[in-house]
């Protein structure tokens, strides 16, 4: 029930178990017929597996790399990101490459402008990505290292 859990609940907070599992259900449809009409249309094993691989880059590159490295990510900006990066990509490759641009660059810039525009738009709505302790480590480690040398 993860879509319940996560997705629907984010929706409908006082979701009942009932009607979770019910979403759930409905869910596991959606996408099973999604994955069979989409394995009917690829041309090949190759073609699948440089879809799925896009799909994957265009939703979690941006958000990762934001949370990493930007300060003002937020979870709303990481969310359309990933949601509209895969999106593009999906979109891309069913219009069979427009303008000559590859899926991926396509769906990269429009992750990446999601990402930076809903994350400003929200940034004071909700707490900003908190900084991992391992970039902390890192920079307490190259303090350390320019006071010795």
């Amino acid at each position: 029930m993860p879509c319940s859990n996560d997705v629907a609940r984010y929706f409908i907070p006082d979701l009942k178990d009932k009607t979770g599992l019910r979403i759930s259900r409905y869910t596991v449809v959606v996408f099973g017929v999604l994955s069979i009409v989409f394995s009917l249309l690829m041309r090949g094993i190759f073609e699948m597996m440089l879809l799925s691989i896009a799909i994957v880059v265009a939703g979690g590159l941006v958000p990762t790399i934001a949370a990493l490295y930007w300060k003002k990510a937020t979870n709303a900006g990481a969310v359309a990101s990933m949601i509209g990066g895969g999106i593009v990509v999906i979109l891309l490759y069913a219009l069979e490459k427009p303008f000559n641009i590859e899926p991926i660059f396509g769906a990269l810039v429009a992750s990446s402008l999601l990402m930076i525009t809903v994350s400003l738009a929200t940034q004071n709505l909700e707490i900003n990505t908190p900084k991992l302790a391992l970039n902390d480590s890192i920079d307490n480690s190259a303090a350390s290292s320019a006071q010795i040398a």
